[in-house]
């Protein structure tokens, strides 16, 4: 039997993806001609994927899913700054956001009943693992990138 916690802890994920979903557009809109933009992509639409299956399942189980995204992770402050402080700021702060909502999920899995809990942790928590490792090798790419770039001191 769902509860109306079940509906309630749904939709703060989704509003968490709907906010996601906001960040990775607003990324994209200023790397326009970035290199990571496919893999960048790929991240919003798996959380635009996600977001898609929270409102079903809320929907199914009687509530009304939200229109609208939380911030992200604090990351709003963060983007307004992309086109100052470069792309491996961005894919710094994306990847904070990543993890944090890795850890969100997690912390919400007690919170939801054993009928509701499978949904998340075998369909969302999976995609969310993924766009977190995607994001952490990307930013490890950059820094190794940098590293080998940056000028020898003396």
């Amino acid at each position: 039997m769902t509860t109306t916690t079940d509906i309630e802890q749904l939709d703060a994920f989704l509003r968490s993806e709907l906010a996601a979903v906001d960040a990775y557009a607003r990324v994209l809109e200023r790397l326009h001609l970035s290199i990571h933009r496919l893999a960048l992509a790929s991240c919003k639409g798996s959380h635009a994927l996600r977001a898609t299956l929270l409102r079903r399942a809320i929907a199914e189980l009687g509530g009304t899913p939200s229109d609208e995204g939380a911030v992200w992770m604090g990351f709003a402050n963060h983007v307004e700054n992309v086109s100052v402080l470069g792309e491996q700021a961005a894919i710094a702060a994306l990847e904070e956001g990543e993890d944090r909502g890795h850890k969100y999920y997690w912390r919400g899995l007690p919170y939801l009943t054993p009928q509701v809990r499978p949904f998340v942790s075998r369909q969302l928590l999976p995609e969310q693992q993924r766009t977190h490792a995607m994001l952490v090798k990307l930013r490890r790419q950059m820094l190794r990138r940098a590293r080998l770039v940056s000028p020898l001191p003396g």
